[in-house]
């Protein structure tokens, strides 16, 4: 309840408020090692709002959120650039236009034997991978679940999968009066999350925090 009342105060997403918090945290882990390239932020998308699909497996595509450092001078001013970003890159046009790109990706590549794209595939993947973007920032949303469960679930984590070569990786997930952030890393280094806990708390919210060594 206190991260949606300080989204509504801001005038944006609870998403974007986060993003905005990660742009600070990720500034300051960057500062010391020069911080001269843009912050990309890999934002999941959920494609089913768009294309109804009962299926099992997975179905999203993403976009890029993006600063540079040199614009990250406050929460303040920069929620306006990432509301707006979010909202042009998340809608369907912007969506579709990337799908697009990888279904012509997928045809040109089927001719080719998998003797051949498997090691291929495996070398741009291990080059490039998470590489491209600075952190990854995946939100689930609201969790619900039947009435008769509710009683016994206190809450829900969600875990990315390690990075490649990206430092962290980021989700959430809500679910009654919880919201669970969880940060990913391979790094033992603990600046990007102190910063992201000194930022929240500034804001006035008050997070627990949980971690393993």
């Amino acid at each position: 309840d206190a991260l949606l009342k300080k989204a509504r105060e801001k005038g944006v997403t609870v998403t974007a408020l986060l993003l905005g918090l990660m742009m600070l945290a990720l500034k300051d882990a960057a500062e010391p090692h020069g911080g001269k390239r843009k912050l990309q932020v890999q934002l999941p998308v959920n494609m089913r709002k768009f294309y109804p699909s009962q299926t099992l497996r997975n179905f999203s595509m993403y976009c890029s959120i993006r600063l540079h450092p040199v614009e990250i001078t406050g929460l303040d001013a920069i929620l306006p650039k990432l509301s707006a970003q979010v909202k042009e890159n998340t809608g369907k046009e912007s969506l579709d236009r990337t799908m697009t790109l990888s279904r012509k990706l997928v045809r040109l590549l089927r001719f080719i034997p998998l003797i051949v794209k498997r090691p291929i595939a495996y070398l741009i993947y291990g080059r490039l991978s998470d590489g491209v973007f600075t952190t990854t920032f995946s939100n689930l949303g609201v969790i619900t679940l039947p009435p008769e469960m509710q009683p016994y679930v206190e809450k829900f984590d969600m875990v990315l999968g390690p990075p490649i070569r990206n430092r962290a990786v980021c989700s959430m997930c809500s679910y009654g009066d919880r919201a669970v952030f969880t940060v990913l890393k391979n790094t033992t280094l603990p600046v990007f999350e102190n910063a992201l806990y000194a930022h929240m708390v500034k804001l006035g919210l008050e997070p627990y925090v949980e971690g393993t060594s």
